[in-house]
């Protein structure tokens, strides 16, 4: 029986060795299993830089901006009073004469009423004053120098003949009120033309001064651009200009510069603040018309700044700028060195090199 037992026993103890062995076989066999090797990434070659050849040629710096076809003379109207508008003569495109009436204000009716009885105290004043220096004429001629109180009685008459004039100077102050009061209340074409925009409308409330219509001459056109200060910093009045139609009906042609605004010129010096014109304005050198222009047409303005034949240059991504300093680097066969330059006439596509280089030599681009 004993003998029976222990067989037994081995038996279980070898299975349990057997089970132990294929374990640690197992585990020994995946930790040794080596990770996979990562694939290298293939690295671009290096970009060449570019290359540029000193030259020599004509280098120009020049500005273009954009401008369109306006008449060369126009004016804002505005009521010098605030009111509400009540009747509207015009309408664009119509044809009017300085001193026209374009519009009024309410309250027209009642000035104008105002001045027609003025009117008539005017003239029954000027009638007294007529009376009064009648009246003295005939005392004089009439009546001898030593009649009894002579004196007092010429006295009187001359200041009778006094206060019919201060009467008629008086009621003439009142009709120029009345008269400068109607005139703010309506508004009054300032030059022969034609009602280029309206702005307003019956019963609607305006402001003084508020341009409320253009009146212009359109047999004369010239160019209107609103630059920044930076370009026009660059122009002078008078300089030469060429311009060129974008999209219209006109033809290349040549100006000048007429008039830039103030400070830069003279434009709005000699306007009221209310027409002040803050555009540059550019005249043809032949009529706009002629060449074919027509109101509201897009140009393009080119006016060269400074020009210069025969001059060495590089494009302006050739020159470095570090700390102020402009320099380049020449490629001298398989050397390559930094040499300062010393630049002059910068346009947008050739700079003028004054110092530093010499025709033919290449420069590397950054």
């Amino acid at each position: 029986m004993k003998l029976k037992n222990k067989s037994y026993l081995r038996a279980i103890l070898g299975l349990v060795f057997s089970i132990i062995i294929i374990f640690s076989s197992s585990c020994s066999t995946t930790t040794s299993r080596e990770e996979p090797t990562p694939t290298p990434l293939q690295t671009s070659p290096a970009l060449a830089k570019p290359t540029y050849t000193v030259q020599k040629g004509d280098v120009v710096e020049q500005i273009q901006f954009s401008g369109r076809i306006s008449p060369a003379v126009s004016k804002p109207v505005y009521f010098r009073n605030p009111g509400r508008i009540q009747k509207i003569y015009i309408e664009r495109g119509n044809t009017v004469k300085v001193g026209q009436i374009l519009a009024d204000l309410e309250g027209i009716d009642q000035l104008q009423r105002q001045l027609a009885l003025i009117q008539l105290n005017v003239r029954r004043n000027q009638i007294y004053l007529e009376i009064a220096q009648i009246n003295l004429d005939l005392y004089k001629k009439q009546t001898p120098k030593w009649t009894q109180g002579y004196a007092d009685d010429l006295k009187i008459k001359e200041r009778e003949l006094e206060l019919a004039q201060i009467s008629v100077e008086e009621a003439g102050l009142d009709m120029k009120n009345v008269q400068v009061s109607i005139s703010n209340t309506q508004l009054i074409a300032p030059m022969d033309g034609t009602v280029l925009s309206v702005s307003m409308s019956e019963g609607r409330e305006i402001q003084v001064y508020q341009t409320v219509a253009t009146i212009a001459d359109l047999t004369q056109f010239e160019i209107s651009a609103s630059l920044l200060s930076d370009t026009l910093g660059k122009l002078t009045e008078g300089m030469q200009v060429s311009i060129i139609p974008h999209g219209g009906t006109g033809k290349e042609s040549s100006g000048y510069v007429r008039v830039l605004p103030y400070p830069y010129g003279t434009g709005g010096t000699n306007t009221t603040p209310e027409e002040k014109d803050e555009s540059t304005r550019i005249a043809f050198d032949i009529s706009a018309i002629d060449v074919g222009y027509q109101l509201g047409d897009l140009v393009y303005v080119n006016v060269i700044l400074q020009q210069k034949t025969d001059a060495l240059w590089l494009p302006p991504q050739a020159i470095r700028l570090f700390e102020g300093r402009r320099f380049v680097v020449v490629q001298e066969g398989e050397i390559q060195r930094r040499v300062d330059v010393k630049v002059g006439i910068q346009g947008d596509e050739r700079v003028e090199i004054l110092e530093g280089v010499s025709e033919g030599q290449i420069v590397v681009g950054p």
